[in-house]
């Protein structure tokens, strides 16, 4: 009998390999009751690349009702003789704006000249000014490349699509790496430790990774467990979804005005799709071999869920965390309620890394050395030992992109799976 979280799923076997990536939304709605001298005037000027279609319409999508609330679409610009887009908008005086361009959707919103995500733009309305815009590439242009890119899977990954939660609204794919030999008759009564990873499209393969470049995870467990330097292991990689930033927070972020649907996203995890991968994999179910890692946004729901069910995971990889979500929520919980989590940590591996580049480049200015510093500070002040139940780990010139992640993830399942994992 199918599981009912699955009743519509196709399932698809590769030979595998991929990686991640994180966008902050922060989105700040307005106030419909003011006069016209709360009011500024926002002129755009957008220019964009060669590539652009000749007659593309473009639009800024942003976080005011004027910017269509991160719809995809928004304030339609239009196009003038010499190929330049223009266009207005009213806003709140002193309101802070955050918003992108798009040529109608966020498939097809503007990229840097690699095709890596960009920052959303912002400004501060304290006055009537001119915004002058350069869009260096698009999203799709580089999709139309992917399309033609060799798939890197490395290994046997099972593809689960369409998968649907009662917790969470939209649907999502779920990817599940398989160590070397699990199909062999000779492992027929083996079970496996299961690490669950967030930002699953960015882990195997860099047809599906969402900059065309994966974290590696299937060449690198492939290696060590081929090498005996890491317990063979069961990943199961969750997509992402348009709603990751509402998933991946625990809480609301008053100045962004997003996030906080972190519990449901732990239910999803927990109640369905945990207990669904226990029961159709030979699992090790317990929460001494049970795992969760993710990067940026994804590194801050790892934390989060395993502070808040000690239960269910005790290895934490915690990668270039956006510990400054919420004026530092995480960190002052961790802070406030050491005495509670100190019997879980005393049981557990959690490992906080970040880059020193991350806090100017890609980190949305919540990924910081001296968060991880103060969040892995209070494990050590409650007794903890550095590499024993934590590890702090800092890489000189590191930055905030999956090339980074994937330059680590070795070293991440050596400290979370090591061999002879019972010992640990």
């Amino acid at each position: 009998m199918k599981h009912p979280l699955f009743n519509r799923f196709t399932c698809m076997f590769f030979k595998i390999s991929i990686f991640c990536g994180l966008l902050l939304t922060p989105i700040i709605t307005t106030n419909a009751q003011t006069t016209e001298t709360d009011q500024v005037t926002i002129s755009f000027v957008v220019k964009t690349p060669t590539s652009t279609p000749e007659k593309a319409e473009l639009y800024l999508s942003g976080n005011t009702a004027s910017l269509g609330e991160w719809d995809g679409k928004g304030l339609k610009l239009t196009r003038q003789e010499n190929g330049v887009y223009v266009g207005q908008a009213t806003l709140i005086k002193g309101q802070q704006i955050a918003y992108k361009v798009t040529r109608g959707g966020w498939d097809k919103v503007e990229k840097d000249a690699a095709g890596q995500e960009i920052s959303n733009r912002t400004i501060d309305a304290a006055s009537d000014l001119t915004a002058q815009i350069t869009v260096l590439a698009w999203a799709d242009q580089f999709e139309q490349e992917r399309a033609v890119m060799t798939s890197t899977i490395t290994g046997h990954v099972q593809i689960f699509e369409n998968i649907k939660s009662k917790y969470l609204e939209l649907p999502r794919t779920v990817r599940i790496y398989l160590p070397p030999g699990y199909g062999d008759a000779s492992n027929a009564s083996q079970h496996y430790p299961v690490l669950y990873m967030h930002d699953g499209q960015n882990l195997f393969d860099v047809k599906t990774s969402a900059f065309g470049v994966e974290w590696q995870v299937d060449e690198n467990a492939e290696r060590l467990i081929n090498e005996g330097k890491i317990e063979p292991l069961i990943v199961v990689g969750i997509d992402n979804t348009a709603h990751r930033t509402l998933e991946y927070t625990p809480t609301h972020d008053a100045k962004r005005n997003g996030g906080g649907g972190g519990a449901d996203y732990a239910k999803f995890l927990i109640e369905e799709l945990k207990p669904w991968i226990d029961e159709k994999y030979r699992t090790r179910p317990e929460a001494k071999y049970t795992g969760t890692a993710g990067s940026s946004l994804g590194g801050l729901i790892s934390l989060y869920l395993g502070s808040e069910n000690q239960g269910v995971f005790t290895r934490i990889g915690s990668v270039s965390p956006a510990l400054g979500w919420d004026k530092e929520w995480i960190v002052r919980d961790w802070s406030d309620n050491r005495d509670a989590y100190a019997p879980w940590w005393q049981t557990s591996r959690v490992w906080v890394d970040m880059g020193t580049l991350e806090s100017s480049i890609g980190g949305g200015g919540v990924c910081t050395v001296e968060l991880a510093e103060e969040i892995t500070n209070i494990m050590q002040e409650t007794g903890m030992q550095q590499d024993q139940q934590y590890k702090l780990f800092v890489v000189e010139n590191g930055q905030h992109n999956e090339a980074a992640w994937a330059n680590r993830i070795a070293d991440i399942l050596m400290y979370l799976y090591p061999k002879e994992i019972e010992s640990k």
